[in-house]
């Protein structure tokens, strides 16, 4: 699945006395090194449980808990070692992956809810059967 992403408006900026017109942009975000894109996986509807485990009240979307998880899209080709040589990614397209609250840089639009991170930033992950 390719995502792309625009840039919508176009803009004229004056640079030493020449106009530059910067035009919009369309096409797949791609991760560079060893970098993954992915989209987050959606909240999680919280739901209040009584002090007994009764079954309590289903809370608003406001409350609803934001994942650390996500599904990989689009993954960079690897980083390059002290000697020059290529170490490929562990993580390939259509693997789950689990990450700190804080990593990565939200990327693209807010209904996207896209996310570019390292692999380095990711804690673990899991790889759906078939892909292995």
């Amino acid at each position: 699945m390719k995502t792309k992403t625009t840039t919508s408006e176009t803009c004229t900026l004056d640079y030493d006395g020449k106009k530059i017109v910067i035009e919009p942009v369309e096409g797949p975000l791609l991760p560079l090194g060893d970098r993954i894109l992915c989209r987050r996986l959606p909240k999680v509807a919280q739901v209040s449980t009584g002090e007994d485990g009764s079954p309590g009240i289903i809370l608003p979307d406001i409350a609803q808990e934001e994942q650390h998880a996500g599904i990989v899209i689009e993954v960079g080709p690897g980083r390059y070692g002290e000697t020059g040589e290529l170490i490929p990614m562990d993580i390939q397209v259509g693997d789950q992956v689990h990450f700190p609250t804080n990593a990565g840089y939200e990327v693209g639009d807010e209904k996207d809810e896209l996310l570019m991170l390292t692999q380095d930033d990711c804690l673990g992950f899991r790889r759906p059967r078939g892909n292995q």
